[in-house]
């Protein structure tokens, strides 16, 4: 798994370094919000706070960093006391080419990627390997602020995460978020 994640983050850094200069002023933070659907059956649903920072050139490849936080993301406070789910990943993004859309300023992609899952309770705290899978789209309303939605598949890769002395298997789950770009 180490050696899985050391490529992949080595993927998307060769990604950023390597683009020409011109596509780097494709670059933004993102800060987000969002929902996240989760497996776990006593929580269907937490609030996602977080922020994206990537690079996307001319071409069809790019990469980012997505960083978010789910405040009581495996169950309600007065049932299990305060808990959280932090997610860090490096993710390569693909894209259709700006040639290919043309004057418009909106660009549908595909993400990869991977990192870890931290969850915490009151208890314990745990960190897991993770990657993710997912899509959305993007675009600029002006030259420098744009607006991005997408929605990404999360998985750890380990077959052991615990939670109130109870082992839940490979934790998963889906967030759907929306966020301002700053280019």
């Amino acid at each position: 798994m180490r050696r899985t994640l050391r490529v992949l983050t080595m993927a998307a850094a060769a990604a950023l370094v390597s683009m020409p200069v011109t596509a780097r002023a494709e670059a933004w933070v993102a800060p987000f919000v969002g929902t996240m659907f989760s497996s776990h059956p006593d929580n269907n649903s937490s609030t996602a706070y977080g922020f994206n920072l990537g690079a996307l050139g001319g071409g069809f490849l790019g990469a980012e960093l997505d960083f978010g936080y789910h405040p009581n993301a495996l169950g309600d406070d007065a049932v299990i006391g305060s808990n959280s789910l932090m997610n860090f990943t490096a993710d390569v993004l693909l894209s259709l080419p700006k040639p290919l859309i043309g004057w418009a300023q909106v660009r549908p992609y595909f993400t990869a990627g991977a990192g870890m899952i931290r969850t915490s309770t009151d208890k314990i705290s745990q960190s897991d390997s993770a990657f993710l899978l997912g899509g959305g789209v993007l675009g600029y309303f002006s030259r420098h602020v744009g607006l991005r939605g997408d929605i990404k598949y999360f998985r750890t890769i380990n077959s052991n995460t615990s939670f109130l002395d109870e082992t839940v298997g490979s934790l998963h789950y889906w967030r759907a978020s929306v966020g301002v770009m700053l280019h």
